[in-house]
């Protein structure tokens, strides 16, 4: 293929120390040089690849692209104190290896028990102190660690200067191309878990937990001493927020701490990121949204609106949208096609054209041999992911579905690659952006939350905008050069980077405003909602008979492209419609004008929170700032007048106390211009209570609930099952465990192969059925499924959800009771067809009675003879209703209880268990109306076929309800006609 702009070709490297390699724990690496576009001598250190069937097959090409993907991605927030690594190709184009770029002054870290230097100064470069690590800023070096998954921070790796050494970042992916570590999954979790970005990070960092190698480890993850930092002990006392006096005043950990967060959050550029990959890994094949006919997209949006921000949804967050379909889901490429045929046919037939010029159109097997022959015709490096061995091939495919499959295989790396770059950025900035803080951490420190960082800190934006700026005039000043030389043909220097990789100052600004604005999102959500309880409460008070509160419907998650739009649409309450009391009286106009207030809130701030990023300007936070100031206002002479009783007047005056502090610190425009104050100092008001609810509340786990549902219904159903069979894997007890009753397993994988019911109706029928204890199969789903839910749909940001999200990550998910609830939901919701559902148990009801009038005296009393006999003949205890349901025979014989009447005379009496009466006689009538359903004599409108005996106990408890009326019956002859029997 052609050599990317920003990689090397082998012959380009000179050995510096010819056949000496530089001493590394896992891997040769062989210290280079090379020579530039400015004519400079660049040294490196080159790492050969070792694909699998050579040696442990440790460093394949897949992790060599990973490799040099994360330190470009680093690079953002980082610039020069992160090593870049490129790829290097042989003379036929295929990857050999990488060289990581000598980073300027770097100077490895002590290890445990290594002598020092004598000399103080020297001495604090490889063993710091706290005060020189606050010095040298480690923290931006800690985060950007942290936040891109390494997990092998070891000394070697990390300097005072910078990092070096990417091939183990990204390691919940990595670890599967290289080869995991003996701990992994041992003495540590697997990494997709245990180094998931967590806001409970924040409360101790830079003491972390899931990580092998990190400066702040007391004990390196795999108990190798000689790689712990000798200075562990001053890194873990940042976490107590030690701080620095310097000439320009003091510098504290937690503000070197969130600056390095908020730098990393605002670095990350979409549009940004893939022009710099491309430098590294070539162009993909593409078709941009704004490269086609003006005309054509004016024609589009006149048809469709907002037509770019929903194709945003399906294309990705970058303002440079590439329709490249060819990637989509099955799911997600129908519903484009659906919603957009025009544009879907446009792109369509653009890329068949573009397929008959290209080798992409032929047979892979063709395709592949012509790359060989041919390597220029290709103009992109793909994924390739297929190259690895089949038993790492079928791990990444298991653990990320969505990113390795067969579809996936042949895409391009960079678009690969960014999928996984913003899934990571998304796990990131709900970590951050909703850190509510820690009143004291394990240090004895409190922690502010970011929020409260954002308000007492507005100079670090400008701070970040600046470093940006300067980044820019070096990319441009090294571009211009480069365009004088371009005939050199020397390596590109990192810096010549053409303007779509430089940052961009106006899409900074606005990603700045967006974190502001949903650092706050979760206060007026909880405002809100306090108001809504407040009508509620209010109302009730009005009432003769109170009334339980309306559980709101959710949010369609499947739908959201933003975080923010989960501020659900505005629905004007009105309680004040069902008071008892006089629609003059100020009671009850005071209800209605806090409603109308509560409502004009909502609607306020669901359209400042519906501006999207890229259009987001300062205009939009002034209008809504201005509109919740006259609310105030307005609040005054409207609702409080009317408020006539002191708990109610004090109740609401709480309220708007909460919505004037929060007024008082949100306006965008003023806080650029503010001055700093100290963290530590209540610049504003600390809304913790009114975020912290218990995630076992009634009205949380509704919400939960019904937003997992939600979820569910949107997964591929080969990617739903395979969750449900890695939680099937980790709820089978160990071959040796004898005294485990996990049963479930073998039924369930079964289930999952024959059914043909949607995913949310596959996990309601799971959880209606079996145990609810600690070890049951529903208990694990709910460990498993809720946090993936939580992490995938943002839900989180719901305030109702940011106490699910607290109780997962500390530790206290109470997933035994959220198993039982979760029985009961999909029990009582009757958008599940399931055979347990109310509806359905309704539906089995009217169908037995009309199959019951169909049957013969004869036949029926036959029937109950029958389950008497047997419910008479079990167990020491047996027989006890047997007086009872004969009496009920008599009355039937002497024609005082029709048909219906007896049956539902048994059934609404006496217990439910398996040997019970009911359930014996609910198994013979289960039996026959299936065998009469199915030959076709007596048509029933319900369907039986996943009805089974198992049921049956479940359903007797319901039926006591269903059958009462019939009790209630005078004696009739049935006037439909019977179906007979077969003896």
């Amino acid at each position: 293929m052609p050599l990317p702009a920003k990689a090397l070709r082998y012959g380009q490297l000179k050995r510096k120390t010819a056949g000496s390699a530089v001493p590394t724990s896992g891997h040769e690496v062989y210290k280079v040089e090379f020579t530039d576009t400015d004519g400079q001598i660049k040294t490196g250190f080159y790492k050969e690849l070792i694909p699998d069937g050579i040696g442990d097959g440790s460093y394949p090409a897949l992790l060599a692209k990973y490799s040099v993907a994360a330190s470009i991605l680093v690079r953002l927030a980082l610039g020069e104190r992160a090593a870049e690594e490129r790829l290097v190709f042989d003379e036929h184009g295929r990857i050999k290896g990488t060289v990581s770029i000598t980073l300027p002054n770097y100077i490895p870290l002590a290890v445990s028990g290594q002598s020092l230097p004598a000399d103080l100064q020297e001495r604090e470069l490889v063993c710091p102190s706290t005060e020189t690590l606050l010095k040298y800023n480690v923290a931006e070096l800690l985060v950007s660690a942290w936040r891109i998954k390494c997990d092998d921070r070891h000394p070697g790796n990390f300097s005072l200067f910078g990092l070096i050494d990417w091939d183990m970042a990204l390691y919940p992916y990595t670890y599967i191309m290289k080869g995991k570590r003996w701990v992994d999954g041992i003495l540590k979790e697997l990494p997709e878990k245990g180094m998931k970005l967590l806001s409970k990070d924040l409360d101790n960092f830079p003491v972390i937990e899931g990580r092998t190698h990190t400066p702040t480890n007391s004990k390196p993850g795999n108990i190798n001493l000689a790689k712990r930092f000798q200075s562990f002990l001053e890194f873990q006392k940042l976490a107590a927020n030690q701080a620095l006096k310097t000439e320009t005043g003091d510098i504290s950990w937690q503000e070197q701490f969130f600056s390095a967060l908020l730098k990393e959050l605002l670095t990350f550029d979409p549009d940004m990121l893939r022009a710099r990959l491309q430098e590294y890994f070539g162009q993909e094949y593409a078709l941009y949204y704004s490269s086609i006919p003006q005309e054509l997209r004016k024609r589009w949006e006149e048809s469709y609106p907002d037509l770019t921000k929903h194709l945003q949804n399906f294309f990705g967050k970058a303002d440079i949208i590439n329709l490249d379909y060819r990637y989509l889901s099955e799911d997600r490429l129908e519903q484009f096609k659906k919603t957009y045929p025009d544009v879907f046919h446009y792109v369509e037939e653009h890329f068949e054209n573009e397929l008959k010029l290209s080798s992409y159109s032929l047979p892979k097997e063709k395709r592949d041999e012509l790359k060989i022959l041919y390597p220029d015709l290709v103009n992109e490096l793909e994924l390739d992911f297929y190259a690895l061995p089949q038993h790492k091939r079928e791990q990444l495919e298991k653990t990320y579905p969505d990113l390795f499959n067969e579809k996936t295989n042949t895409q391009s790396f960079v678009n690969h690659i960014m999928q996984v770059f913003q899934r990571e950025y998304n796990e990131l900035y709900d970590a951050v952006v909703l850190y509510a803080g820690c009143t004291q951490n394990n240090s004895g420190a409190p922690v502010v939350g970011f929020n409260r960082f954002l308000r007492n800190k507005p100079s670090v934006f400008h701070k970040i905008q600046a470093w940006a700026a300067s980044e820019n005039e070096k990319m441009q000043e090294h571009w211009e050069r480069y365009e004088k030389e371009k005939e050199n043909h020397n390596a590109l220097n990192a810096y010549t980077t053409p303007p779509g990789g430089r940052y961009n100052l106006q899409k900074m600004t606005q990603r700045y405003h967006q974190i502001w604005r949903d650092a706050h999102r979760q206060t007026i959500k909880a405002i809100i909602n306090s108001g809504e309880i407040l009508i509620h409460d209010f109302a009730n008070a009005l009432r003769k008979n109170p009334l339980p509160m309306a559980v709101k419907n959710e949010t369609d998650v499947s739908t959201l492209t933003e975080s923010f739009e989960l501020i659900d649409d505005p629905k004007l309450i009105t309680e004040s419609e069902t008071v008892d009391c006089d629609d003059a009286s100020n009671s009850k106009q005071g209800l209605k004008a806090l409603e109308a207030f509560v409502y004009e809130l909502h609607q306020c701030t669901k359209k400042y929170y519906s501006v999207n990023t890229i259009e987001l300007q300062a205009s939009d936070n002034q209008e809504f700032c201005t509109a919740v100031s006259q609310l105030i206002i307005k609040s005054e002479t409207e609702v409080l007048p009317h408020l006539t009783s002191p708990k109610w007047a004090r109740a609401f005056a709480d309220c708007i106390k909460d919505l004037q502090e929060f007024y008082n610190g949100l306006h965008f425009q003023r806080h650029l211009i503010s001055k700093d104050v100290e963290l530590n100092k209540n610049a504003t008001h600390d809304y913790s209570a009114l975020l912290n609810r218990k995630h076992t509340d009634r009205e949380v786990i509704s919400t939960c609930l019904k937003t997992l549902f939600i979820w569910v219904n949107t997964l591929e159903e080969e990617i739903f099952n395979s969750m449900i069979l890695n939680s099937i894997e980790s709820y089978k007890p160990v071959f040796y465990n004898v005294t485990a009753q996990r049963y479930r397993a073998p039924h369930v994988e079964a289930y999952l192969k024959s059914t043909k019911h949607t995913c949310a109706n596959r996990l309601a029928t799971i959880l209606s059925e079996g145990g609810l204890e600690s070890s049951s199969l529903n208990t694990h789903l709910m460990k498993n499924l809720i946090p993936m839910m939580i992490t995938a749909t943002e839900a989180q940001v719901e305030v109702n959800l940011l106490s699910v999200r607290n109780a997962i990550e500390h530790g206290n998910f109470q997933a035994e009771f959220y198993a039982k609830q979760a029985q009961e939901y999909v029990k009582e919701d009757e958008q599940f067809i399931i055979p347990v559902s109310k509806a359905r148990i309704k539906q089995f009801n009217n169908a037995m009675f009309v199959w019951i009038a169909r049957k013969s005296d004869k036949f029926i009393e036959k029937l109950v003879t029958s389950a008497k006999k047997d419910y008479k003949g079990w167990g020491f205890f047996g027989g006890s209703r047997v007086l009872e349901v004969n009496g009920f025979l008599e009355e039937f014989r002497a024609k005082k209880y029709s048909k219906e009447k007896l049956i539902a005379m048994i059934l609404t009496n006496g217990g439910n268990e398996e040997s019970s009466l009911n359930t014996h006689l609910l198994k013979r009538i289960l039996t026959n109306m299936k065998q009469d359903s199915s030959s076709k004599k007596i048509p029933l409108p319900v369907d039986l076929s996943d009805i089974t005996e198992a049921h049956l106990p479940y359903y007797g408890t319901q039926l006591k309800f269903y059958a009462k009326p019939k009790t209630y019956e005078k004696t009739a002859e049935s006037k439909v006609a019977t179906v007979e029997p077969n003896y």
